[in-house]
């Protein structure tokens, strides 16, 4: 039976970096480069959802804030039926403010 390595032997050994033999090199600088290229594209892809999911949440709130808007103008629609004419206008134009906003 063989001896056992002494630790600091172990420790030496771990230390040092995994050099692949030349022919497995070759062999797998294909796949390499298609593993590289692989992970930048989901690096691409995850950070495209994040940004997605920001103008998704902005978007869903801005929806909530005009619906809200909508409930209180309709409300109030008896009341002040000369305000639904000028106000909408202006809802529209915060609306494509903050959608602009949102998607840029």
């Amino acid at each position: 039976m063989g001896s056992l390595p002494f630790p600091s032997e172990v420790k030496d050994e771990a230390e040092q970096p995994f050099e692949r033999p030349a022919w497995l090199q070759r062999v797998a600088e294909p796949f390499d480069a298609i593993d590289l290229s692989a992970r930048s594209r989901l690096q691409e892809m995850s950070k495209r959802r994040d940004r997605l999911t920001r103008q998704l949440r902005a978007l869903q709130a801005a929806q909530a804030a005009f619906l809200n808007v909508v409930v209180h103008l309709r409300s109030n629609e008896q009341e002040h039926t000369s305000c639904n004419e000028s106000f909408w206008p202006a809802v529209r134009h915060v609306l494509h403010l903050t959608l602009a906003e949102t998607v840029s």
